[in-house]
């Protein structure tokens, strides 16, 4: 038992308790199930990757101008934007859902607690983390590709309202749950 405890002590509680409660909220879940069940079998991105071909990738290869190239570096970039922009947002949106109860800091806390406490607070972190999601989203398809790679790429552009989406769903719920413990007092 203390073997597990010591191995865990560096796992945050709020984390925990915030990713039970995001496996509990159908409409945060389901949405994570569904859209990294697409990443897998879906198209990652479309459009014309070579000169007027229509392509579309992947992740296993890509499909262009009737040919099938198989392709193993897209596994690579994939686990890049998993660690890169997947993980973080689910950390914080956990985070954030965890201290959805307990929000303000103790009352005798100092002013290095209280500072904490903003700087881990994920409303500080999910606007840079979509905004450099976008940016890398801009700066690879629409600087290497066309408009139409840009528009059409499920895994690159359209995570950024996915990622948005998920922040919205988890402040209505915190909204609801504030609602509920000040009716209860």
């Amino acid at each position: 038992d203390s073997l597990v405890q010591s191995m865990c002590s560096w796992f945050h509680p709020e984390i925990t308790r915030g990713l039970y409660r995001f496996v509990l909220s159908d409409g945060l879940f389901y949405p994570w199930i569904v859209y990294f069940l697409y990443m897998g079998c879906g198209p990652l991105m479309m459009g014309y990757f070579v000169d007027d071909s229509f392509g579309v990738m992947f992740l296993s290869g890509l499909y262009i101008g009737g040919t099938w190239l198989p392709e193993s570096l897209i596994y690579v970039s994939e686990f890049i934007q998993l660690c890169a922009f997947h993980l973080p947002l689910l950390a914080l949106l956990c985070y954030r859902l965890g201290r959805q109860v307990d929000r303000a800091p103790p009352a005798m806390a100092t002013r290095c607690q209280r500072l904490a406490c903003i700087l881990l607070d994920s409303r500080f972190w999910i606007y840079p983390l979509l905004a450099w999601q976008l940016w890398l989203s801009v700066n690879f398809l629409l600087a290497t590709y066309d408009l139409t790679v840009f528009l059409l790429s499920p895994c690159r552009l359209w995570q950024v309202g996915f990622g948005w989406y998920l922040h919205r769903t988890v402040c209505r719920n915190e909204a609801a749950m504030l609602a509920l413990s000040g009716s209860q007092h």
